[in-house]
């Protein structure tokens, strides 16, 4: 989570004025913890189809609660490593509207 905070901190880095942040899906849970850290940098943060779990809820406890997911039960969690993937089924969810070149391309690189 440190990562994404901080690359989007470094990127509104050079910035005078306070920025606009959006973020969509897991883009959220991104935008708000740079907005926790330096909310006077922030003007607006916009949530587009976002998760902005409460404090101690997981994207993944999140996501669990969404009966109507097709990615959900594609998932695979190593705890023990503390990552997450998708099977290459669920990742070609992410692809539906892309051409079946690109769908195939999506499959391969994703391919267990």
């Amino acid at each position: 989570m440190a990562l994404y905070r901080d690359t989007v901190i470094t990127a509104i880095g050079a910035e005078r004025n306070p920025v606009v942040l959006v973020g969509h899906s897991f883009g959220g849970i991104t935008i708000s913890n740079v907005a926790e850290t330096i909310p006077e940098r922030i003007k607006t943060l916009v949530y587009v189809a976002a998760f902005l779990p409460r404090d101690g809820v997981s994207l993944l406890d999140m996501a669990k609660t969404d009966a109507g997911s097709l990615v959900v039960p594609h998932l695979h969690v190593d705890s023990a490593a503390g990552v997450m993937r998708l099977d290459a089924a669920g990742t070609a969810l992410f692809a539906q509207d892309g051409t079946v070149e690109q769908q195939a391309l999506v499959a391969a690189s994703s391919a267990d």
